[in-house]
Order: structure tokens, then C-alpha cells, then sequence
């Protein structure tokens, strides 16, 4: 949308030539750069003003901006009729070459028409096959996983399968494994780490792969709630230490009896 240039010369639109030119003459002194030294706005200002006057000046370029002004006014008021416009301009375009014989543009519509549902349909087909298909490595290992197909580990990557080594085990090797593991969990805590910590006081208090030992894990409960970890803090607070009681022995009963 072009600018306003009655707006920017400060006078009406029924201004006469006259009285125009000494309108822009007293902006032009206004907003000259040398009255403005250092003013990029006034410099801007001044060079609308001057094209302002380049257009209004000129009796045949102020008439057509006229028209130009009128019809955005009435398009600012009437948005559809800025559509019908254009409407009109391209029906009235393709009738005058139709009259004069030349089918130039209904052919070229055509052929851009029929290209574009070449082209349309089989994107819309493969953009479908790859929704579904993404759609469907997202949704069956989770359904198979849930009815137990799958189990839990079988696509985290560099995991290993721990059960299935397990079963190649012999008991020598699964105690040497644990040793080593525990070991390693030892060390971890002794090192500071908190979840070392904690997990090693958890498997002293229930007797996890480690003999019980109340004591040991209310030491390691408490080096982990003095780095600030709640979970240890918590178990301190409500768990019983003390020693549980022995289990009663079972009476084996003797055959025959």
C-alpha cells in the first residue's frame, strides 16, 4: 500500500498546484538534512516529501494516484472487493485471448492443473505409508511388550542381557560374578558416590547378594543423607535397625511317625 503523500505534504487532497508547491517547499526547509545534522528520521522524511511532490507536481501522475488512493479506500472498507477485483482482471484477461482465438492460457492452465495432481497424489500416498508405518514401530513393541511378548531390555541398545548370560552360568561362576559386583558397588561407595550409597545400604538392610547387617546400612544410609540425599534421609527416619528376629527352625517330621 503506497503512502499517503497529501498526509505527508500536510495539506487536503483538493489542494491546487499553487498552494501544493508551497506546501512542499515549507516541508522540504523542515525536514532538509542540513537543518536535521545527524536525524536519520528527518532524512527519511525528507526524501518522502520529495517523492511526494515528484508525484502530486505532475498533473497526469497526481490524477492516477487519485484513482490509486479512491480505490484503496474503498477496497480498506470492502476487503472482498480487492478478491472480485483481481477476479474480474484475470476473467476478463483469459475472455479477451478466448475471443481473439488464443488458447494459450486455458492449455497452460490445464497442463499446470493435471501436473499438479500428478505430482500431489503420489506424495499424498507415500506420506500416508510413512505415518502408518512410524505409527506402527511406535505402537507394536509397546503392545508386545505389554501383553509379554517382548520383555523390557529387548531394545535398549548396549544393554546386556543379563538373564540369558545367567543361564550359561555355573554356580561358581554366579558367585564369582556377584563378588565382583559387590566389590565394585563397595568401592563406589567408599568413593563417595551417593546412589553407591544407598543401593549398598539397601542390599545390607534386606540381605540383597550381601550378608544382613543393620549397623553397616544405617552407616551407609547416613554418608548418604549427609550429602543432602532425601531417599537416605527418609529411611533413617523410619526404619528399623535393630537386629530381626531368628526364624523359627522348621520341625522335620520323620517318616512313619
Amino acid at each position: 500500500m503506497r503512502p499517503d503523500y497529501y498526509q505527508i505534504l500536510d495539506v487536503e487532497p483538493t489542494v491546487p498546484q499553487a498552494e501544493l508547491k508551497r506546501a512542499y517547499y515549507r516541508q522540504a526547509r523542515r525536514f532538509h538534512p542540513d537543518c536535521n545534522a545527524g536525524d536519520p528520521v528527518a532524512e527519511e522524511r525528507f526524501k518522502l516529501v520529495a517523492e511526494a511532490y515528484r508525484t502530486l507536481g505532475n498533473e497526469d501522475r497526481r490524477r492516477e494516484y487519485d484513482e490509486q488512493l479512491e480505490r484503496q479506500r474503498r477496497y480498506a472498507d470492502a476487503p472482498e472487493l480487492a478478491t472480485m477485483h483481481r477476479r474480474v482482471r484475470v476473467s476478463a484477461r483469459h475472455g479477451r485471448a478466448r475471443r481473439d482465438g488464443d488458447e494459450r492460457h486455458a492449455t497452460a492452465r490445464r497442463r499446470h492443473t493435471a501436473l499438479l495432481r500428478r505430482v500431489t497424489r503420489p506424495v499424498g500416498m507415500w506420506t500416508m505409508v510413512v505415518f502408518y508405518a512410524m505409527a506402527a514401530f511406535m505402537i507394536v513393541p509397546s503392545v508386545m511388550r505389554g501383553c509379554g511378548v517382548l520383555s523390557n531390555n529387548s531394545y535398549k541398545r548396549g544393554v546386556p542381557q543379563e538373564a540369558a548370560e545367567k543361564k550359561d552360568l555355573s554356580p561358581e561362576q554366579k558367585l564369582a560374578a556377584l563378588a565382583e559386583s559387590n566389590a565394585r558397588l563397595l568401592a563406589a561407595a567408599e568413593a563417595g558416590e551417593v546412589r553407591a550409597q544407598l543401593r549398598l545400604a539397601m542390599a545390607l538392610y534386606h540381605g540383597l547378594g550381601l550378608p544382613l547387617d543393620r549397623d553397616a546400612a544405617k552407616k551407609w544410609f547416613a554418608a548418604a543423607a549427609e550429602q543432602g540425599n532425601e531417599i537416605a534421609a527418609k529411611c533413617l527416619r523410619t526404619l528399623d535397625f535393630n537386629p530381626p528376629p531368628p526364624k523359627p527352625e522348621e520341625e522335620t517330621v520323620e517318616p512313619g511317625s
